[in-house]
């Protein structure tokens, strides 16, 4: 008798303890976001603090665990299988260093950048490999029949990746408030900017680079807003995809309105959390998206 591969209980170990991992990484990048933008005079931030030293640890014991278990699977690999636990290796060694060699990450904007994307990178490995590997229905979808959307879904994954550094770069350089009006800056639709500072060394206090980073970050939020409302649209009037566009709508608008919330109101710390969160959430989505596209309806991995 065949045994269908899903079936062991170590096959349905690694989706979980990916999935697991995937979790903690998740909150490595809170607590990261959390330490970006608040103070952390109290004793709650003396707690966040320590989340934020001792989670990483855990995360890069939970990457060579999950490296070893997929070892004990190797007959049953593939190599998509084999490239993420390489690269899982490598961007946990990326950060390690980059911790070991800068002393304070958020005072040096370019590296908190590559710091974050290590971190953006881990974590979608760790969905991907739970989400590939998860014997649910969901992922073993007649995606393949509608190739057309693969194209389609890798330059929304772009565009939101693009979205989620600069907006991480606007965070970074405290220019989240430099235009407290929408759908103005300052009283005008669009400001003087200079585009030479995103190369170009700068004073902190040159307010038109500061503004220019924000109306960047703004620009292209709307831009990819709009391809992504026009992908979900078709992928809600496709039979087999149409409750993964559902939830990315859904997400989307999220996204959108805490956006809007942030530069109209007075925000709270949660309310940018959530924001800068809610584009970590649809880019996972976007990943699953993906998978399902991808996926063959009698493919094992």
């Amino acid at each position: 008798m065949t045994k269908h591969i899903f079936i062991s209980t170590e096959n349905h170990a690694l989706p979980r303890f990916a999935f697991f991992a995937a979790v903690l990484q998740f909150f490595v990048i809170f607590f990261d976001a959390y330490v970006r933008i608040a103070t952390l005079s109290n004793p709650v931030g003396f707690l966040i603090l320590t989340c934020q030293s001792f989670l990483p640890i855990l995360v890069d014991g939970c990457v060579v665990f999950l490296i070893g278990l997929a070892l004990r699977l190797r007959h049953q690999f593939t190599y998509k299988i084999v490239f993420a636990c390489i690269l899982l290796f490598l961007f946990s060694l990326s950060n390690i260093l980059l911790n070991y060699f800068s002393k304070d990450v958020a005072s040096q904007p370019i590296i908190a950048l590559f710091h974050l994307l290590s971190n953006l990178a881990i974590l979608s490995l760790f969905w991907w490999l739970s989400a590939f590997t998860s014997p649910r229905s969901l992922f073993i979808s007649r995606g393949s029949h509608h190739p057309r959307y693969r194209t389609l879904t890798w330059i929304g994954l772009v565009l939101i990746f693009i979205q989620i550094m600069l907006g991480s770069w606007v965070t970074i350089h405290h220019a989240k408030f430099v235009c407290p009006d929408f759908p103005f800056c300052n009283g005008q639709i669009l400001p003087p900017l200079d585009f030479r500072t995103f190369i170009l060394p700068f004073d902190t206090s040159n307010t038109t680079a500061l503004v220019t980073f924000h109306m960047t970050h703004r620009i292209g939020v709307i831009l990819a807003s709009f391809y992504m409302l026009i992908l979900c649209m078709m992928l809600i009037s496709s039979r087999q995809l149409s409750e993964m566009g559902l939830l990315l709508l859904i997400l989307l608008v999220c996204h959108f309105i805490l956006g809007i919330l942030n530069v109209n109101a007075h925000p709270s710390i949660w309310l940018i959390l959530s924001y800068e969160l809610s584009a970590i959430v649809l880019l996972l989505a976007m990943i699953s998206l993906l998978i399902v596209l991808y996926r063959k309806p009698d493919e094992s991995w």
